[in-house]
Protein backbone atom coordinates (compact mmCIF):
# COMPACT_ATOMS: atom_id res chain seq x y z
CA UNK A 1 0.00 0.00 0.00
CA UNK A 2 0.90 3.49 -0.44
CA UNK A 3 2.54 5.43 2.98
CA UNK A 4 -0.98 6.95 3.98
CA UNK A 5 -2.04 3.59 4.71
CA UNK A 6 1.23 2.55 7.03
CA UNK A 7 0.08 2.84 11.10
CA UNK A 8 0.84 6.21 12.71
CA UNK A 9 4.08 6.99 13.79
CA UNK A 10 5.79 5.04 10.93
CA UNK A 11 8.38 7.54 9.86
CA UNK A 12 7.63 5.72 5.91
CA UNK A 13 3.80 7.80 6.08
CA UNK A 14 5.21 11.21 5.22
CA UNK A 15 4.06 11.36 1.64
CA UNK A 16 6.81 12.46 -0.77
CA UNK A 17 5.88 15.24 -2.75
CA UNK A 18 6.93 16.18 -6.16
CA UNK A 19 7.52 20.18 -7.20
CA UNK A 20 4.73 20.67 -9.01
CA UNK A 21 1.11 18.92 -9.81
CA UNK A 22 2.65 16.76 -12.35
CA UNK A 23 -0.55 15.07 -14.16
CA UNK A 24 -1.09 11.64 -14.92
CA UNK A 25 -3.83 9.84 -16.88
CA UNK A 26 -4.72 6.47 -15.83
CA UNK A 27 -6.34 3.65 -17.24
CA UNK A 28 -7.82 0.26 -16.05
CA UNK A 29 -10.80 -1.81 -16.34
CA UNK A 30 -10.54 -2.62 -12.48
CA UNK A 31 -12.68 0.17 -10.36
CA UNK A 32 -11.30 -1.09 -7.41
CA UNK A 33 -7.43 -0.93 -7.87
CA UNK A 34 -7.86 2.25 -9.80
CA UNK A 35 -9.14 4.22 -7.18
CA UNK A 36 -6.75 2.86 -5.09
CA UNK A 37 -3.66 3.66 -7.37
CA UNK A 38 -5.48 7.13 -7.90
CA UNK A 39 -6.16 8.07 -4.04
CA UNK A 40 -2.61 7.21 -3.32
CA UNK A 41 -0.83 8.85 -6.55
CA UNK A 42 -3.02 12.16 -5.18
CA UNK A 43 -1.81 11.08 -1.66
CA UNK A 44 1.85 11.54 -3.22
CA UNK A 45 0.85 15.00 -5.20
CA UNK A 46 0.31 14.21 -8.23
CA UNK A 47 -3.09 15.27 -10.31
CA UNK A 48 -4.94 11.96 -11.61
CA UNK A 49 -7.65 11.47 -14.14
CA UNK A 50 -9.06 7.98 -14.44
CA UNK A 51 -10.95 5.90 -17.16
CA UNK A 52 -11.85 2.43 -17.46
CA UNK A 53 -12.17 2.04 -21.08
CA UNK A 54 -10.57 3.08 -24.13
CA UNK A 55 -13.39 4.81 -25.71
CA UNK A 56 -12.34 8.37 -26.81
CA UNK A 57 -8.98 7.83 -24.99
CA UNK A 58 -6.43 9.44 -27.67
CA UNK A 59 -9.15 12.34 -27.89
CA UNK A 60 -8.78 12.76 -23.54
CA UNK A 61 -5.29 12.17 -22.92
CA UNK A 62 -4.82 15.19 -26.13
CA UNK A 63 -7.13 17.61 -23.95
CA UNK A 64 -5.62 16.29 -20.68
CA UNK A 65 -1.86 16.77 -21.46
CA UNK A 66 -0.62 14.39 -18.54
CA UNK A 67 2.92 14.65 -17.97
CA UNK A 68 2.45 10.15 -18.51
CA UNK A 69 -0.07 7.73 -19.14
CA UNK A 70 -0.46 4.67 -17.32
CA UNK A 71 -2.25 1.74 -18.87
CA UNK A 72 -3.96 -1.96 -18.60
CA UNK A 73 -3.07 -3.77 -21.62
CA UNK A 74 -6.19 -6.07 -21.29
CA UNK A 75 -9.45 -3.01 -21.14
CA UNK A 76 -12.73 -4.20 -22.12
CA UNK A 77 -13.03 -2.05 -25.26
CA UNK A 78 -9.80 -1.65 -26.21
CA UNK A 79 -6.54 -3.62 -26.27
CA UNK A 80 -3.57 -1.46 -24.06
CA UNK A 81 -0.90 -2.18 -26.62
CA UNK A 82 -2.73 -0.38 -29.66
CA UNK A 83 -3.50 2.84 -27.46
CA UNK A 84 0.00 2.59 -26.98
CA UNK A 85 0.88 2.69 -30.15
CA UNK A 86 -1.47 5.35 -31.12
CA UNK A 87 -0.11 7.43 -28.50
CA UNK A 88 3.61 6.50 -29.88
CA UNK A 89 2.33 7.59 -33.69
CA UNK A 90 0.45 10.58 -32.72
CA UNK A 91 2.68 13.73 -32.80
CA UNK A 92 0.86 15.44 -30.28
CA UNK A 93 1.25 12.65 -27.46
CA UNK A 94 4.52 10.83 -28.68
CA UNK A 95 6.45 12.60 -26.24
CA UNK A 96 4.22 11.31 -23.22
CA UNK A 97 5.44 8.13 -21.27
CA UNK A 98 3.17 5.18 -21.43
CA UNK A 99 3.81 3.12 -18.13
CA UNK A 100 2.38 0.00 -19.11
CA UNK A 101 0.64 -2.14 -16.33
CA UNK A 102 -0.06 -6.35 -16.92
CA UNK A 103 -1.51 -9.22 -15.08
CA UNK A 104 0.68 -11.11 -17.52
CA UNK A 105 4.49 -11.70 -17.11
CA UNK A 106 4.84 -13.18 -20.26
CA UNK A 107 7.78 -11.95 -22.37
CA UNK A 108 5.94 -11.75 -25.46
CA UNK A 109 3.57 -9.06 -23.62
CA UNK A 110 7.05 -7.66 -23.03
CA UNK A 111 8.33 -7.53 -26.18
CA UNK A 112 4.73 -6.72 -27.44
CA UNK A 113 4.56 -3.42 -25.68
CA UNK A 114 8.47 -2.39 -26.25
CA UNK A 115 7.61 -3.31 -30.00
CA UNK A 116 4.05 -0.55 -29.30
CA UNK A 117 6.73 2.04 -28.12
CA UNK A 118 6.54 1.78 -24.10
CA UNK A 119 9.88 2.00 -22.23
CA UNK A 120 7.98 0.71 -18.64
CA UNK A 121 6.24 -2.27 -18.02
CA UNK A 122 4.89 -3.42 -14.28
CA UNK A 123 3.36 -6.47 -13.90
CA UNK A 124 0.57 -6.69 -11.63
CA UNK A 125 0.43 -6.95 -8.79
CA UNK A 126 3.35 -4.52 -8.10
CA UNK A 127 4.80 -2.31 -4.94
CA UNK A 128 3.71 0.51 -5.05
CA UNK A 129 7.33 2.31 -4.51
CA UNK A 130 7.81 0.71 -7.55
CA UNK A 131 5.59 2.61 -9.80
CA UNK A 132 6.15 5.77 -7.90
CA UNK A 133 9.74 5.44 -9.04
CA UNK A 134 9.11 4.59 -12.24
CA UNK A 135 6.48 7.35 -12.44
CA UNK A 136 9.28 9.73 -11.33
CA UNK A 137 12.22 8.08 -13.56
CA UNK A 138 9.70 8.45 -16.59
CA UNK A 139 9.04 11.89 -16.52
CA UNK A 140 12.14 12.90 -15.54
CA UNK A 141 13.56 11.21 -18.69
CA UNK A 142 10.75 12.92 -20.85
CA UNK A 143 12.10 16.32 -19.40
CA UNK A 144 15.58 16.00 -20.57
CA UNK A 145 14.70 14.80 -24.25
Amino acid sequence: MFADTLPEGDPQIQPVFVQSREKIFLVDDDETHLEILRHGLEFQGFEVVTQTCGKDLLDKIIAYKPDTVILDIYLPDANGLEICQELMDHPTTAMIPVIILSGSIEKSVVRQARSAGCRYFLSKPFDPNAILIMIRQAIDECRLR
